[in-house]
């Protein structure tokens, strides 16, 4: 087990390279990579002493408050920005390391549970996947936070199968579930695999199965009490999704559900008759043959609950193709591959047959090659190399701001809608205060939306603040001398002209 896991974490760290290498030297991004600098005064550093205090204004201290809870993802982030610091390159590099960490513990779980071929096959559609390009190519999404639970869950599912004579890996999977949930909520359904895990530990271990399991169990129930609290009165997620049954449930009569139904289909007419009429088998190779149907059922119900859970999740419409919500639902993919292709190799060898299994492995591998393919093999390296060139003009773009500003020149933040507001423009004045920028800051609404315009007005007039910089709003006679305008244009690099 030693060498196989140095060959996976040597496998891990080089695709992480080849993947995210390009982005090391990135700049900030303004979607959701700038909550940690509000941590702290622009330019100033996260005192280990003010660390509780910090962590009290987070989701992490809203329990039943917040539509979202995710209570680990936010002490963790807080926690980092002591650590790292205002210093991007650090964030990179330790997201680098992360993503090398989850490539080479799922590997290592499927090649533990189902050897080497199905691992490489099972690694090529988990690299080649688009939705990872919108996971590692931010600082700030949740995902790569849970995603450590995850591989704490696949290690401990592995080692735990395999081993019923320790009780690592059931502690593992449950501290690992308790983790990701509490990064993001819809890594809930880990407690299915971990659950599963205590039921085979259930004679061996059954004190540990029994207490991990509640461990697990607790962690899913807290999240999912303060989400429902906090939804309760709103009846729509943080999506602005409401959360009736129609809308949650639709996907089952869509794509989505056909293709489950097929599978369950699939599943009774070909290996349910196989297994019933090998329950109560007793030689070597019947028992074997049940062995490997119980084991392809059981990996059948994971598949389903990952796909129906993201789907009633992320309702109405899921799965996106390409963003990052798609996680870990494609999951299923690899899951897949490994059931169809690991259930007909194990009965092919069963049957005296290993080197007809061995040729189906190459075949799966080739078919994986090809699907992988599809997608440029590394669809997060050209995520990375886009963050790169985008945060470096964003930027340059806003130095330039800077240098035009001279002392007392207000900079007109130019907003044209709500999305625009909510983030862009007040990430805007975040990087502008990290790059030593104290303003004036004006904002301006050029909109052709009179809602907007008289929102942002009564905004800047109550006394907006951002980046502990008061954003006062331009005069209604417009007259305000030199002043230097950045415009936004949504997650983008700004455009900035000196006026007049």
């Amino acid at each position: 087990m030693g060498w196989r896991a140095a060959v996976c974490l040597v496998v891990g760290v080089i695709l992480a390279l080849v993947q995210l290498a390009p982005q090391h030297d990135a700049w900030w991004g303004m979607q959701d990579d700038l909550v940690p600098l509000s941590y702290r005064p622009p330019g100033a550093s996260l005192r280990v002493g003010d660390i509780p205090a910090v962590i009290a204004t987070t989701e992490a201290a809203q329990f039943g408050k917040s539509v979202r809870y995710r209570p680990v993802y936010y002490t963790t982030r807080v926690l980092e920005a002591w650590a790292l610091g205002a210093h991007p390159r650090r964030w990179y590099l330790e997201h680098t390391l992360w993503y090398g960490l989850v490539t080479a513990a799922l590997t290592f779980a499927v090649w533990t549970l189902a050897g080497p071929w199905l691992a490489v096959g099972a690694l090529l559609l988990f690299t080649s996947g688009w939705y990872q390009r919108d996971i590692w190519s931010h600082l700030g999404t949740s995902e790569p936070y849970a995603s450590l639970g995850l591989a704490a869950v696949a290690i401990g599912y592995s080692i735990g199968w395999q081993s019923g004579a320790r009780s690592t890996g059931l502690w593992l999977a449950a501290f690992g579930t308790m983790f990701a949930v509490g990064c993001k909520e819809n890594f809930a359904v880990l407690l299915v695999p971990t659950a599963l895990l205590a039921w085979h530990h259930r004679r061996a271990h059954p004190k540990t199965a029994v207490a991990a399991s509640l461990l697990a169990v607790a962690a899913v129930a807290m999240v999912a009490l303060s989400v429902t609290l906090a939804v309760h009165g709103s009846m729509r997620d943080e999506y602005g999704t409401t959360i009736d049954a129609s809308t949650r449930l639709g996907w089952m009569f869509g794509m989505t559900g056909a293709m489950l139904a097929a599978l369950w289909i699939l599943a009774g007419v070909v290996l349910l008759p196989k297994f019933l009429a090998l329950r109560n088998a007793t030689g070597a190779a019947d028992v074997a043959r049940r062995s490997a149907l119980q084991h392809s059922l059981l990996l059948l119900i994971v598949i389903t609950t990952l796909v129906a859970s993201q789907a009633t999740y992320y309702g109405p419409v899921w799965p996106r193709f390409g963003g990052r919500y798609d996680y870990p639902g494609r999951l299923a993919d690899p899951l897949l591959f490994v059931g169809a292709v690991g259930l007909a190799m194990q009965l092919l060898r069963i049957g005296g047959r290993a080197r007809r299994a061995e040729q189906l492995a190459v075949a799966g591998v080739l078919v994986c090659v090809v699907l992988a393919a599809r997608h440029g093999f590394f669809p997060a390296r050209r995520a990375a190399q886009s963050n790169r060139a985008t945060t470096r003009a964003i930027r340059n773009r806003l130095e330039q701001a800077i240098a035009a500003a001279t002392p007392g020149t207000p900079i007109v933040i130019a907003v044209h809608g709500e999305t625009e507001f909510l983030e862009p423009a007040q990430a805007t004045i975040v990087l502008l205060a990290e790059l030593g920028s104290r303003g004036p800051f004006l904002m301006r609404a050029d909109s052709a939306d009179p809602q907007f315009v008289t929102r942002l007005a009564s905004r800047t007039a109550a006394g907006l603040r951002v980046a502990g910089q008061r954003v006062d709003g331009v005069p209604e006679a417009g007259v305000i001398g030199r002043h230097v305008v950045v415009a936004v244009h949504g997650y983008g690099p700004p455009d900035v002209q000196v006026m007049p």
